[in-house]
């Protein structure tokens, strides 16, 4: 496998597609700044990459794009092919979602430790279950300096833990308070939601599923793909509805389920619980559909949200859509620990909750401050990336735990 080597300041290296999709970002505010950069990616990443029309190169396409495949010998080897791509960049800028980037990491230690190595932890919580946290601990250990998304890791002093409850130790290792959350689909959700097409989307809904109630409540259930979602949350959801439909009729709930796409290729394991529940013979029972919707689609007309551990919570939130966590235990998000949302374990509560939001008419206060807080966002996030990959002073704040 051989590549067009360049001389770049910034090699992006992206397999996980949560962090590909910031990384656009990122590369057009390099673009911007003249700040020469490469892109190099793999399995689900690309697709942002494609959708923003951004240069990139597939470093796993001769393995038809699934890292999966490879042997543990085999990744070494693509591992060292990767790092020498980029061993003449200043930086190294990746994602922390994916194993693979453990193994560039140890590559580059070995034959270009002159090149910076930034991890850029995306996510906003300081735990994420399902295996996410415990591959980003390895990479950032190995990481010359931590990018936060969440600017409160690096400045308030928040703590990043590798298990629920093991602290992630990051002596020595530069925190830099990055402070960036895609705000653009949150900001274009709520102007949806305050328009026409909220109304529009209603209606089409409606008519395809044949509902005739015009009052009919449609909540979007947001999916997730990780071993804690399909074993224990999800299970539990499914339970709740069971159990919920024995204390009052639901059939004027309508489930709108958004699987998540890496579900089906982990064996559907969601969607079968669904279909068992769906099957029961019941009156009151709520109405499931399998939505073919792009999730953004279903949000702009639904009622409420229900969900577990996603990226998109504070999206809700920001796009003023009623929204309940719903789990065997509370995830503490940005959402939660805020008290912007309930987190429902039983029947009795979600049924309780349930009628709350529609006695509300699906109304949600403007929490718009305390969730830009709790994100850790901030406005000159633009400036602080320059500063980190061109070895500028920053303007702002970082912090550097040092050894003992």
């Amino acid at each position: 496998m051989s590549f067009t080597s360049l001389i770049c300041s910034v090699s992006f290296i992206s397999c996980h597609p949560a962090a590909g999709a910031h990384f656009t970002e990122f590369a057009e505010v390099l673009e911007k700044n003249k700040v020469p950069y490469e892109v190099l990616a793999a399995e689900k990443a690309t697709d942002a990459f494609e959708k923003r029309k951004i240069t990139y190169q597939n470093f796993a396409k001769e393995i038809q794009g699934d890292l999966k495949n490879l042997t543990d010998e085999q990744a070494d080897e693509l591992a060292l092919t990767v790092a020498k791509k980029v061993s003449k960049s200043t930086y190294v800028l990746t994602d922390v979602g994916h194993p693979f980037i453990k193994k560039v990491y140890l590559a580059l230690n070995t034959i270009a430790p002159h090149v910076k190595k930034i991890a850029y932890y995306d996510n906003s919580e300081a735990f994420v279950p399902g295996g996410y946290s415990e591959t980003a601990a390895q990479i950032m250990k190995l990481a010359d300096s931590i990018l936060f998304a969440n600017s409160n890791f690096a400045q308030n002093g928040e703590k990043i833990l590798e298990s629920p409850e093991k602290e992630l130790k990051l002596e020595g290792i530069q925190r830099i308070g990055l402070g960036y959350f895609p705000l653009d689909e949150a900001t274009v959700l709520r102007k949806a939601r305050f328009s026409d097409a909220k109304v529009k989307g209603r209606e089409a809904f409606l008519k395809e599923h044949n509902i005739t109630n015009p009052k009919q409540i449609l909540a979007v259930y947001s999916g997730g793909a990780n071993s804690e979602y399909f074993t224990k949350a999800f299970p539990q959801f499914c339970e709740i509805l069971r159990n919920s439909q024995k204390i009052q009729d639901l059939s004027s709930l309508t489930i709108i389920f958004q699987q998540h796409p890496r579900a089906l290729q982990e064996g559907d394991p969601d969607g079968k619980l669904l279909r068992e529940l769906a099957k029961a013979d019941s009156k009151t029972a709520p109405q499931i559909v399998f939505s073919k919707l792009k999730t953004i689609d279903a949000l702009t007309f639904c009622d409420l949200v229900m969900y577990y551990q996603t990226g998109m919570a504070a999206t809700f939130a920001l796009a003023s859509i009623p929204t309940i966590q719903i789990a065997h235990e509370p995830y503490p998000d940005v959402l939660v620990r805020n008290g912007l949302c309930p987190s429902i374990q039983e029947a009795g509560t979600f049924c309780k909750t349930l009628n709350e939001i529609t006695q509300n008419g699906g109304k949600e206060a403007d929490n718009e401050a305390l969730i830009f807080k709790g994100l850790g966002i901030r406005k000159n996030w633009d400036t602080i990336l320059i500063e980190t990959v061109t070895n500028k002073p920053h303007t702002t704040t970082i912090t550097e735990e040092k050894k003992e």
